[in-house]
């Protein structure tokens, strides 16, 4: 079976916060979820985290018999950053440990997860844009609440 993911982040430089949204999809269902982020420091950052939160909820989850992990996203620098030998304590590190433990759940001797980037904005109605869409803009939503809530009087 394979699992798709979709994520995206949204960041404020000043408050040096960031919030995310991600859209899970396979045949055995669908999960979508959003939320701040409180300790993000830079844009790539803010995305690597979103893919983290998405990971961990695959990981958590009931879906069985993955073969296969794709994961969607605008930030293709972020792709290149998470590896095995990223610095301890990272989200860049917790992003490929995860992936590794996906990898031991669904019981594969090699990668199971194949990233694709998703051009932002492009106004196409294809499936992945659309879905990026989604994200883009409840990820921004999130952001806009949290900085009106905790930040501004």
């Amino acid at each position: 079976m394979i699992v798709t993911i979709n994520t995206d982040a949204s960041f404020n430089g000043h408050y040096k916060i960031g919030a995310y949204a991600f859209w899970i999809v396979c045949n055995q269902g669908r999960i979508l979820f959003s939320g701040p982020i409180n300790e993000a420091i830079n844009p790539t950052d803010a995305e690597i985290h979103c893919m983290v939160n998405a990971l961990k909820t695959l990981l958590n989850s009931k879906f069985t018999d993955v073969s296969r992990i794709i994961i969607n996203s605008d930030a293709l620098h972020a792709f290149t950053m998470i590896k095995a030998s990223a610095k301890i304590g990272t989200s860049q590190k917790m992003c490929y440990q995860i992936l590794e433990e996906l990898r031991i759940k669904y019981k594969s001797k090699k990668p199971i997860h194949e990233f694709r980037h998703v051009k932002a904005h492009s106004g196409t109605a294809e499936k992945r844009k659309w879905v990026n869409d989604w994200c883009d803009k409840t990820a921004k939503k999130i952001l806009r609440n949290k900085i009106k809530t905790e930040y501004e009087i």
